[in-house]
């Protein structure tokens, strides 16, 4: 591989890669998960670079999961990439070396045994069987973040890509599918504030590729003119305030996203109090 890397073309990427990481504690062995973070990994243009190229591949992100992984099954990962990278030609460098995630890998073998042994008691074995763990999702995610720079740095299809990273011990994740426009708001619903002058307007949430609500009021019994913004929230619920005691306003909320604003929704109505 060392031989097509100097005759491919280096280019400039931005590479994203998630990985999930943060213990969760149980008492007994093989039950330590983990939850969510997220480590951002931003490649610099390859000093050799001397022009851009355009590529035809899609853009490969290394798999890791991590965190779904049991202590057992965090180990059995550990071992997989350093057998994998062992002698690989393709991934002559890892920041981690084979050495080390074996080692990385026993110790948690051993640690499991001892929690084994000592059952209940071993909370203090848990506490650091966590610690082992921790260390060894680390290791994963970095060497996953060396094998996702390598392959991005070469052309081919992304079979071939793949196949690489699967040479590493890795998989290649899903790509995450674009956000569209926004959707219609649905289900608005007023009622009355508790002070004079609010209504309080909720409707069904909107998570994904969610920027802000947007809420306008008009007093146009026909809802087609005189319409102004009366808030802005990142919430599916808003107390609209400053209006007219006794007057029948009509309200409307959309959502607003990267693509830019969804539909309005269907107006509701309501006398403020």
């Amino acid at each position: 591989m060392a031989a097509a890397l100097n005759k491919m073309t280096l280019f400039e990427s931005k590479i994203i890669l998630f990985s999930n990481f943060t213990a969760a504690l149980w008492l007994f062995p093989g039950r330590i998960s983990t939850a969510a973070f997220e480590v951002f990994l931003t490649v610099a243009p390859h000093p050799s670079s001397a022009t851009t190229h355009k590529h035809t591949h899609n853009m490969i992100v290394v798999k890791t999961d991590t965190a779904r992984m049991t202590a057992g099954e965090l180990r059995d990962k550990l071992v997989l990439v350093s057998t994998k990278l062992t002698g690989n030609s393709n991934f002559a460098s890892p920041p981690i070396s084979p050495a080390t995630l074996t080692s990385q890998a026993a110790a948690i073998t051993n640690k499991l045994a001892q929690i084994t042994a000592h059952d209940l008691a071993g909370q203090a074995l848990t506490l650091e069987l966590r610690a082992l763990r921790e260390t060894g999702a680390v290791s994963i995610t970095q060497n996953a973040g060396y094998v996702q720079t390598t392959v991005n740095q070469l052309t081919g299809t992304a079979e071939t890509l793949a196949a690489y990273v699967v040479g590493a011990g890795y998989l290649v994740a899903d790509a995450a599918a674009p956000v569209g426009p926004m959707p219609k708001v649905e289900n608005l619903k007023l009622t009355q504030g508790d002070a004079d002058g609010s209504v309080d307007s909720g409707w069904d949430a909107i998570v994904r590729g969610l920027q802000m609500f947007v809420i306008e009021a008009t007093v146009d019994p026909a809802a087609l003119t005189g319409w102004f913004q009366v808030g802005m929230t990142k919430k599916s619920s808003h107390t609209i305030t400053g209006l007219t005691s006794g007057t029948r306003y009509w309200i409307r909320v959309r959502a607003m996203g990267a693509a830019g604003p969804g539909p309005w929704s269907d107006p509701a109505t309501k006398v403020a109090p």
